[in-house]
C-alpha cells in the first residue's frame, strides 16, 4: 500500500522558526529588563560583583569546552566587566597581558618544536583569556555572593559522603565521589578551602561549621593540609577568633567518631582508608605530581598531556617557557607582599580617642592583610601540588585575587560589619576632664 503521508509543503515551515525567533526575542527583552531592574535595586557595583561570582561558579561547573556553563560564565563575566564602576590600568594589567602572550606563543610553539597539541593549547588560551577582566575590574565583594554556592557545595558533599559508600563482597565501593558542584574531589576541596578562609574573615564565621566537615568528605588531603595550615596561622596572628573554628573542629571529630561507631566501614566513609596508609602514600603521590615530561626551557611547547605537572609554576615553565613561570611567580609574590595593594588606615587621620588606639591597632593589623591576602596565600599553597588553581576551573580566583591586591582595592569583606562602633562600645570611655577653675 502506498503511504499517502507527505512532508509539509507551502509556507508552513517558517511558522516554528518564527515562533522560536519570537520566543528568543521576548526572552532577551525580559532578560534585559531584569538586568536593568537589578541594576536599579542593587546598584552597578553590587550587580557587577554578583556577575563575577556567577562566572566563578560557572567555571567550577564546566565539564568540557562544549558545556553550557562555559557560555553562561562568559556572559556573566562580560556583563560584570561592563557594569563595574571601577576599572584600573595598573602595571599588573600589562604583566597579565604578557603572561597570556606567552600562552598564545605556545600555540605555534606546539607545532614547531612541541608535541603538536595545538588544538588543546588554543582551547586553554581561549578558556583563560577572558579572566583578564577580573584583573582589571574584579572586586572583593564578589566573594560575598559566593557564600550560598559554598554552602550548597558543602551540603551536596555532606550528603554524598555517607550515602555513596557500600560494601560488595567485603570490598568498599564508592559509587559517587564527594565532589559537590564540581566533577573532581581535589577541585571540590580547593573550592571549599577558599570558602572556609573567606567565611572566617566575616561576621558570619559560624558558617564554617558545615564547610569543614565537607572538606573532610572530599578526601582531598592537600586541600585539608593547606586549610589547616592557613587557618592555624590566622589564629596565631589573631586575624580570626578561635571559637567558630573550635566548633567546626568538634563537628569534624564527632562526624568521624560517629562514622567509626555506627558504620562497619569506620572512618573510611570519609574516603580515608587509614591514617598510616595515607602517610605511606604521600611520598609516592608527591613524586608523581611533580614528574615532568621534559626539562623546561625558554621555548613554549604547548599543553603537555602528562599525569604529572601538578605544580603550577613547573607546569607553566614546561608548557609556556621559563619566562612565563618567572612572570607568574613575580606577579603572585608582588600581590602577596603585605604592604602592596592594601589601603590601610595608618595613612588616614584617626578620629578616635587615644584610649582606643590599642584596640584599633589590632584591627588595622588584620586589615593590612585582609581576606584577599589569606585567600591568595591558600591558593598559592594549593598550587604547589594541584594545577586546577591555574586552569579554568579555579583560575579565575587567581586573576581576581591578584587584581584586588595589586590595584589597591582591598577592603573589609562585604559580610563583615565595621568594627569601629563595636570597639568603641567595648572600650570604656575616658574619664571627663576637670572644668577649668
Amino acid at each position: 500500500m502506498q503511504n499517502n503521508a507527505e512532508l509539509p509543503t507551502g509556507n508552513f515551515w517558517p511558522v516554528p522558526v518564527l515562533f522560536i525567533v519570537s520566543a528568543m526575542g521576548v526572552s532577551l527583552v525580559v532578560l534585559i529588563c531584569a538586568v536593568l531592574a537589578s541594576g536599579v535595586l542593587l546598584g552597578r557595583a553590587r550587580l557587577a560583583a554578583a556577575a563575577f561570582a556567577l562566572f566563578l561558579v560557572s567555571s567550577l561547573l564546566v565539564r568540557d569546552f562544549g558545556d553550557l556553563w562555559l557560555g553562561i560564565g562568559w556572559i556573566a563575566l562580560f556583563g560584570g566587566f561592563l557594569l563595574a564602576p571601577d576599572k584600573s590600568r595598573s602595571p599588573a594589567l600589562y604583566a597579565g597581558v604578557a603572561l597570556l602572550a606567552f600562552h598564545l606563543l605556545a600555540i605555534p610553539g606546539s607545532l614547531f618544536w612541541g608535541n603538536g597539541n595545538w588544538e588543546s593549547t588554543a582551547a586553554v588560551v581561549l578558556w583563560m583569556a577572558p579572566s583578564l577582566m577580573l584583573l582589571v575590574a574584579g572586586t572583593e565583594a564578589a566573594f560575598a555572593w559566593l557564600v550560598p554556592a559554598w554552602l550548597i557545595h558543602a551540603g551536596l558533599i555532606l550528603y554524598a559522603g555517607p550515602t555513596s559508600w557500600s560494601t560488595a563482597a567485603g570490598v568498599l565501593v564508592n559509587s559517587e565521589s564527594g565532589s559537590g558542584l564540581s566533577h573532581n574531589p581535589n577541585l571540590a576541596g580547593g573550592f571549599l578551602a577558599l570558602g572556609i578562609i573567606y567565611v572566617m574573615t566575616t561576621r558570619y564565621r559560624w558558617l564554617v561549621v558545615p564547610l569543614l566537615p565537607a572538606l573532610l568528605f572530599t578526601g582531598s588531603r592537600w586541600a585539608l593540609i593547606v586549610t589547616a595550615a592557613v587557618v592555624f596561622l590566622m589564629v596565631v596572628l589573631r586575624a580570626i577568633p578561635s571559637k567558630p573554628l573550635g566548633a567546626a573542629i568538634m563537628v569534624c571529630v564527632i562526624t568521624v567518631l560517629a562514622a567509626a561507631m555506627f558504620s562497619p566501614l569506620g572512618y573510611r566513609v570519609a574516603t580515608y582508608d587509614s591514617f598510616a596508609a595515607v602517610v605511606h602514600r604521600v611520598n609516592g603521590d608527591v613524586q608523581a605530581r611533580m614528574a615532568v615530561p621534559h626539562i623546561p626551557s625558554l621555548l613554549p611547547h604547548g599543553v603537555a598531556e602528562h599525569p604529572g605537572l601538578h605544580n603550577v609554576p613547573l607546569r607553566i615553565a614546561v608548557e609556556n617557557g621559563i619566562l612565563a613561570a618567572i612572570l607568574w611567580l613575580g606577579l603572585t609574590g608582588w600581590a602577596l607582599w603585605p604592604r602592596k595593594g592594601v589601603k590601610t588606615e595608618a595613612s588616614q587621620p584617626n578620629p578616635w580617642p587615644a584610649h582606643n588606639n590599642a584596640a584599633m591597632d589590632a584591627s588595622e593589623r588584620s586589615e593590612r592583610f585582609g581576606a584577599s591576602w589569606w585567600m591568595l596565600l591558600a591558593l598559592v599553597l594549593l598550587s604547589l601540588l594541584d594545577y586546577y588553581t591555574w586552569m579554568g576551573h579555579l583560575g579565575g580566583f587567581w586573576w581576581l585575587l591578584v587584581g584586588i591586591r595589586l590595584r589597591g582595592r582591598s577592603y573589609k569583606p562585604a559580610l563583615s560589619p565595621d568594627d569601629r562602633p563595636r570597639l568603641a562600645r567595648a572600650t570604656p570611655a575616658a574619664p571627663p576632664k576637670d572644668p577649668p577653675r
